[in-house]
């Protein structure tokens, strides 16, 4: 796993978006030190639910704050 530019571990990132498509694979099992790879939302992600439109919040754009995981590397 990448490490800070000084050698620091990195913050492990809470309440990421797993999709359907990730999470519904019959014995896949994501759970702590699993090696996912995560995208961002462009925009705020504060209001999603997960069905169709949703308000944005704010202005806030590129933040760690909306990722979601794309793969599962190693469970």
């Amino acid at each position: 796993m990448p490490l800070q530019s000084d050698g620091d571990k990195r913050a492990p990132l809470t309440e990421v978006i797993v999709p359907a498509s990730i999470y519904k694979i019959a014995g896949l099992k994501i759970k702590r030190n699993s090696v996912v790879w995560i995208g961002y939302c462009d925009r705020d992600m504060d209001n999603w639910t997960g069905a169709n439109n949703y308000k944005i919040e704010t202005k806030r754009m590129h933040s760690i704050q909306d990722a979601v995981v794309e793969a599962v590397i190693e469970e």
